[in-house]
């Protein structure tokens, strides 16, 4: 590729990213518009930003996802490089359309000279695997429960974790092991997900959650994610997530109040940080050219 096209690539996949930013902040103010600061203990607020900062490095776990899937493909690129391409495209799925950081990712990949086929490829089967894991290892034990209510929710545990064994085992041995490797990332991706609800969850009902309840409600939580993520024209969920929650947690002794102020700040923490994450993959490219250069 001549180097013209890959500072013409490299330009627009960074001004999606300073579009995206914009977008995120508008995203951010319309959240918290909707939120009630008298209600909440400031000392939540530090719990909201500690969380956000862990949620950030949960982020390596989709680019862990997206490099497995490069392997498969038989593309090996540094994965601090995988990462930065990760990184600051993935802040463009606040530009409403909800396309544009799959776009800012092919054109990224593409200006350091991975191969744009593959590139294509590696990102509808990273989609796939999140679309799997959500519906074959967190779906089950609410399609169990649905058809069998006075199942014990230890059961519903032993589902999920059978689930979490089987699906990667089945499909390092029909695919390669790269495949494998990629669920289970996703798992740990999700599982992080979860226990971000669940977190704010417990810091904002009175009564304390047990231990099946906390399951419960990150599963649950889980479950609408994958619902919003499927759904097409929903972006990020917005509206299918809240629903599918308040359906699924109906016969659970939740404030619904509480429910949904959970929901809202964890799309605060998830927001924060995607955009740590993106500084964060900002700072391992000035690294990264820092180690070229010299």
């Amino acid at each position: 590729m001549s180097f013209p096209l890959k500072r013409i690539l490299h330009v627009c996949g960074t001004l999606l990213a300073v579009i995206a930013i914009v977008f995120l902040g508008l995203r951010l103010r319309s959240y918290l518009d909707q939120i009630d600061f008298s209600t909440l203990l400031s000392s939540l607020w530090i719990y909201l930003l500690l969380l956000s900062f862990l949620f950030s490095f949960c982020n390596f776990f989709l680019v862990f996802i997206w490099y497995r899937c490069l392997e498969y493909l038989d593309v090996h690129p540094l994965f601090s490089r995988a990462t930065w391409i990760y990184g600051i495209s993935q802040i463009g799925k606040y530009i409403p359309g909800n396309i544009f950081h799959l776009a800012g990712r092919q054109t990224l990949g593409m200006a350091e000279s991975l191969p744009g086929g593959k590139i294509l490829q590696s990102i509808i089967f990273e989609l796939g695997i999140l679309a799997c894991t959500g519906a074959a290892i967190f779906c089950p034990p609410f399609i169990v429960q649905y058809f069998f209510p006075s199942l014990a929710p230890g059961w519903l545990f032993g589902i999920f974790g059978m689930c979490c064994i089987t699906v990667p085992y089945v499909a390092g041995r029909v695919l390669k092991k790269a495949v494998r490797s990629a669920l289970i990332w996703a798992i740990f991706y999700l599982c992080s997900f979860g226990a971000a609800f669940a977190a704010l969850l417990s810091l904002l009902t009175e009564a304390p959650l047990s231990p099946m309840e906390l399951f419960y409600a990150s599963t649950a939580y889980i479950v609408a994610w994958y619902v919003g993520f499927v759904t097409p024209g929903a972006p990020a969920g917005l509206g299918i997530r809240e629903g599918v929650m308040l359906f699924l947690m109906k016969d659970i002794p939740f404030p619904e109040a509480d429910l949904l102020l959970a929901i809202m700040l964890c799309r605060i923490v998830t927001i924060l940080g995607d955009f740590l994450f993106f500084l964060e993959s900002v700072g391992i490219r000035y690294i990264s050219a820092k180690k070229d250069e010299a």
